[in-house]
């Protein structure tokens, strides 16, 4: 095709064999070209010879190229064979065509064969590899596996060993809850005892006095009076000698009185003595008061006390230090590190201000934390009120969590109340403050002698 192309273009033109005429200007070629082609050589000699001469001359110039690089093609070898049985046709080239080509096939089987081969070895190579690696992912799902078993089984022991620490803490609340209300029950018994023994302290206490009293009035008007003075004292013990009246003169044996009033100041000073470790006990607060009241009366001692100022002392905020404001962060650190100091918090107040969006329960751990935090670093006292309406069973009334007091109010009663009431119960000496946004309680607290702190200025330390 290729010489019968050049031919018609060629001044001037060899006309192709009519058969290729319709071919000519294909750029493929297909069955039917290929079959007019070989019918062309067969018919035409001149054209097949012309196509010999082409081929040879092309031969000549590709054994040069050959030599010059030094390789040989076999499939090229062949395909010339090929071409010089089809356009010489020596006798039998037909039969020896035929071999050739069943050669090329055979050697084509072949070729396809070991590619075949080739292919099959690639792919148990890759079928190998997998295999390993299916093996390693096995053998590391199997370890897994047994890791997991085996942390399973150290999280059941875990369990059970929490349940049986669940079941001991159980039975310790209970029975320190039982405890607990035993001493609760003890304790209003001993105030209802302490509130009668103070009872009957004031009396004899009245009783003690007024005796005194009427002997500084016999001491003052003498033996010779003309109306005798009748003293009412404590009924003498039974080897108490009795009261005598002198026939000549019927006045009162001084000497008597006086010993009848200092046995009953004695008695009366061990009451108070009594009394005063009860309500120490019970309590915690000064009893000096109440024994300075009740010192007893001896003979040649004056019997009435000095004038005492019914005044309470009051309490008063501490200075701030110059320079720092109320509503700073500087004001809150100073109060917080007061010797002896007392914080009020306002719980809710404080919390819903610090984290409005967690529950209830997650705020009120959070602030503990952090008040936690604060009393072991300044060494302040924290108390934390909360509304009470909100507790379940589990949640005490009033507990001490990471070192900081927690109560929570009664039914009905409010936190700020709660709180407001909580000041008067700490001793004057010591410094209070009142840590809530509301403006009732900030009032309150100030009005009671307290400094006070916004839910802001303490959320501010904590962090």
């Amino acid at each position: 095709m290729a010489v019968a192309k050049f031919g018609s273009r060629n001044v001037p033109p060899i006309p192709a064999p009519p058969g290729l005429r319709p071919y000519l200007a294909f750029r493929r070629l297909s069955g039917p070209a290929l079959d007019a082609a070989m019918q062309a050589l067969d018919d035409d000699a001149v054209f097949r010879r012309r196509v010999l001469d082409t081929l040879e001359a092309a031969a000549l110039q590709l054994d040069d190229d050959e030599e010059d690089e030094g390789d040989e093609d076999p499939s090229a070898e062949r395909a010339d064979l090929a071409a010089a049985l089809v356009l010489e046709r020596p006798d039998g080239w037909r039969a020896d065509l035929v071999d050739l080509v069943a050669a090329v096939r055979a050697e084509g089987e072949e070729a396809e064969l070991v590619a075949r081969a080739r292919r099959l070895s690639r792919d148990l190579e890759r079928a190998r590899s997998e295999r390993d690696t299916a093996t390693e992912d096995r053998r590391v799902t199997r370890d897994a596996r047994d890791r997991a078993v085996s942390e399973a089984a150290e999280l059941r022991r875990s369990v059970a060993a929490l349940e049986a620490e669940l079941i001991t803490a159980k039975v310790e609340t209970e029975t320190l809850r039982e405890e607990r209300q035993r001493a609760i029950r003890d304790l209003k018994a001993t105030e209802t005892r302490f509130v009668e023994r103070q009872a009957e302290l004031k009396a004899a206490r009245a009783e003690v006095i007024a005796n005194a009293a009427e002997i500084e009035e016999l001491r003052a008007g003498g033996v010779g009076a003309s109306t005798p003075v009748a003293v009412a004292v404590p009924p003498p013990p039974s080897d108490q000698p009795a009261l005598a009246r002198d026939d000549t003169t019927d006045a009162l044996d001084r000497v008597a009185v006086a010993e009848a009033v200092r046995r009953a100041s004695d008695a009366a000073a061990a009451l108070t003595s009594a009394l005063g470790d009860v309500a120490a006990a019970i309590s915690g607060d000064d009893t000096d008061a109440i024994a300075e009241d009740a010192s007893p009366v001896t003979r040649g001692q004056q019997t009435k006390s000095p004038p005492r100022s019914s005044r309470a002392p009051r309490r008063r905020p501490p200075d701030l230090p110059r320079g720092v404001f109320d509503d700073s962060p500087g004001a809150a650190d100073f109060l917080c590190r007061l010797p002896a100091v007392v914080i009020l918090v306002d719980g809710y107040n404080v919390s819903l201000a610090g984290w409005p969006g967690l529950a209830l329960s997650e705020q009120r751990r959070r602030l503990l934390d952090a008040l936690g935090a604060l009393s072991a670093r300044t060494g302040c006292e924290g108390l934390v009120v909360f509304d009470g309406a909100d507790v379940g069973a589990g949640l005490p009334g009033e507990s001490r969590i990471r070192g900081v007091q927690v109560r929570f109010t009664a039914p009905g009663v409010e936190a700020d109340d709660d709180l407001l009431a909580r000041i008067d119960r700490v001793p004057v000496a010591r410094p209070v403050v009142v840590v809530s946004s509301d403006r009732r309680v900030a009032d309150g607290a100030r009005t009671k002698g307290a400094a006070t702190l916004s839910s802001p200025q303490l959320l501010q330390l904590l962090r």
